[in-house]
């Protein structure tokens, strides 16, 4: 009887072993990253972070490619589609060859992250825009010294609604604050555009510089280290220097050894990476930093998410997938580069605001 029993649970064990094995190699996956390739801190890193996680929790099988350019990111898509049921491209880099390849493999899956493809079998994650900017807008309104905030924007942005969301953030809590907008010229390096856009704002009294224009997220960040000794004296008229927001920069005392007691905090909020170390003026994080946080797109939760559909057999879902605060798409960044920035209470009043935009009791712009 006994060895009957000890059969029994070493087929039993074969069983379930066998089980385990087919299902981690049943899903193969091939993913194409933009040129910036996985270790970009930005889009491309938090996928791969979440096919790591996916790799580890379920046993898909990934090979991942990053090119050179279009022509070989076209050539690579092609090659993956024949051997993986899913293909996934990072952002608008691979939009046209996902949606040009779909057609002429109709039984893959395909799924672009951060843009929308075309294609009854393909995918679009993308992420709700407006509900980032105006938690932007919130924390800019919240935080700013003078009631004047800025936000910088591609070329030919215009008044978009993402624009729009950022202001209604900020006049949720501050009325009276005064929204500046920088669109980038269109023409040179990005970087040398934000820079010199980021500098008008600031001379214009804005102490909080939102990163709209990702492109040129290291001219903004650059503007903003060099007018940390913007002094309160030089603010335009009408506008006052709060002593209370600069009692809570870490390291205050850098400002006031290099600028003088009266120099005031000036910051930049990211957006779609954590890239909050960027902002500290000596790669020292525990000095000053000039990022006050970012609005992440949690690329990494969203792919998981996919990838776990894909590996239980639900239904697939073509189109938009959107996600945003509601399904762990967006992330307000608290860690040690800011975290002495925020009290308590006001993480209280990020987590409600989180809320009404979850349950939809605001109104996300114009």
């Amino acid at each position: 009887m006994k060895q009957n029993t000890v059969r029994s649970l070493a087929l039993l064990s074969l069983v379930l072993t066998s089980s385990v094995v087919a299902q981690s190699t049943a899903v193969n996956i091939g993913l194409v990253f933009d040129p910036a390739g996985k270790y970009d801190h930005g889009i491309n890193q938090a996928v791969n972070d979440g096919l790591e996680r996916a790799t580890q929790d379920f046993g898909v099988s990934v090979s991942s490619y990053t090119p050179v350019d279009a022509a070989d990111a076209a050539a690579k898509l092609a090659s993956y589609a024949g051997d993986n049921q899913l293909v996934i491209g990072v952002g608008h880099f691979n939009v046209a060859g996902v949606s040009k390849l779909a057609a002429s493999a109709p039984r893959t899956h395909f799924a672009v992250v951060d843009d929308l493809p075309k294609g009854s079998n393909t995918m679009g994650i993308r992420f709700r825009e407006n509900e980032g900017a105006f938690m932007a807008g919130y924390i800019a309104g919240s935080t700013s010294s003078t009631s004047v905030v800025g936000i910088v924007m591609p070329a030919g942005a215009g008044s978009t609604p993402f624009v729009s969301a950022y202001r209604a953030g900020t006049k949720l809590v501050c009325p009276n604050c005064k929204v500046l907008v920088g669109t980038l010229n269109g023409s040179g390096d990005d970087t040398a555009s934000a820079e010199a856009v980021s500098k008008t704002l600031l001379k214009q009294g804005a102490d909080i510089l939102f990163v709209g224009a990702t492109s040129g997220k290291l001219g903004v960040i650059s503007a903003v280290r060099s007018q940390q000794c913007f002094k309160a004296s030089a603010l335009p008229a009408g506008v006052k220097f709060n002593q209370d927001v600069f009692a809570k920069v870490p390291k205050a005392q850098d400002y006031q050894g290099r600028c003088g007691a009266q120099s005031r905090p000036v910051f930049f909020i990211g957006w779609e990476s954590d890239y909050l170390s960027l902002g500290d003026t000596d790669a020292d994080a525990g000095t000053l930093n000039t990022g006050l946080t970012a609005i992440v797109k949690r690329a990494d939760n969203a792919v998981y998410s996919l990838i776990d559909a894909v590996v239980k057999k639900r239904a697939w879902r073509p189109g938009d997938n959107g996600f945003g605060f509601q399904n762990a798409g967006l992330e307000v960044a608290i860690n040690k580069y800011n975290e002495a920035l925020f009290d308590k209470a006001m993480l209280g009043r990020l987590k409600t605001v989180q809320g009404l935009i979850k349950s939809g009791s605001v109104r996300l712009g114009d």
